[in-house]
């Protein structure tokens, strides 16, 4: 979830220097940049929440596991 956060501020600050930057191109790519880092953010905050889903699903097996012996 941290990772997801931390991308996000790149993600806007990329986005920020795209903003200000006077050379054409790497504005453009600063731009693309920040484009790219959201898409990551938000494949990372899907995959904690799916983690964190998996980690449930185990913790309640093995508790079911355990409660069996």
């Amino acid at each position: 979830k941290e990772l997801a956060a931390n991308t996000g501020a790149y993600a806007k600050s990329a986005a920020k220097l795209g903003n200000i930057e006077e050379h054409t191109a790497q504005s453009r790519a600063l731009s693309q940049l920040s484009e790219e880092e959201e898409r990551i953010e938000s494949l990372h905050s899907l995959q904690a929440g799916q983690d964190f889903f998996l980690l449930v699903v185990l913790l309640n097996d093995y508790i079911s596991l355990i409660g069996a012996v």
